[in-house]
């Protein structure tokens, strides 16, 4: 029971990262866009107003639609998308019917969030990040690439990916697998998950 408890508290905390998180990289870039007086900026408050709201409001329960989860990518892909130009180009594979199928939370979305920020910045020239996902039976697969610059000393497995590992590891144990690749300019991952775990 003890143990129980100490998991449930561990991934609380978890979960409790994941706004601020998403909060300090988009104040950062709100900051970069008021600095070159953008005239999306407002648009792109607005649209994080609502974000925060959907994390706040419809992600503290333990699981999810799936569906629920790839709304959410989708507005955050609509943020993002304001505040870039034609270098960046987004291709999105879901499946063509609703999943009710339950998620944990944010799961998904920590690896979209992270595609952008290593993959849509001014450093890399032209950027394409790729989404796809599919549902066997009870099995998730999950996989998304984006590209970056070789020489960019920032580390793509930055905190975001390291706190979505350990749920992975606590909320889905031994029923998930996750794996990176690194190419000369292409960083992808794959994760796949039993839903029914």
């Amino acid at each position: 029971e003890a143990e129980l408890m100490l998991k449930e508290t561990r991934l609380k905390l978890l979960q409790g990262q994941l706004h601020p998180h998403f909060l300090f990289n988009m104040l950062n870039n709100l900051y970069g866009l008021w600095l070159e007086k953008d005239p999306g900026t407002p648009d792109i408050i607005l649209k994080l107003s609502q974000l925060l709201e959907f994390m706040l409001y419809q992600c503290d329960k333990e699981r999810i639609p799936l569906s629920t989860e790839t709304q959410l990518i989708n507005s955050y892909i609509e943020l993002e998308q304001l505040r870039h130009d034609s270098r960046l180009t987004v291709n999105i594979n879901y499946p063509q019917e609703p999943i009710s199928k339950g998620i944990a939370p944010l799961i998904l979305f920590s690896f979209v969030e992270n595609a952008f920020k290593h993959g849509a910045n001014k450093s890399v020239g032209q950027s394409v990040i790729d989404i796809k996902i599919e549902v066997n039976s009870n099995w998730l697969t999950f996989s998304i690439s984006n590209t970056y610059n070789p020489t960019d000393v920032a580390n793509t497995r930055g905190l975001g990916q390291k706190n979505v590992e350990e749920r992975l590891h606590l909320i889905y144990p031994q029923q998930h697998s996750l794996s990176y690749t690194i190419g000369s300019n292409t960083y992808a991952v794959d994760l796949k998950i039993n839903l029914d775990a």
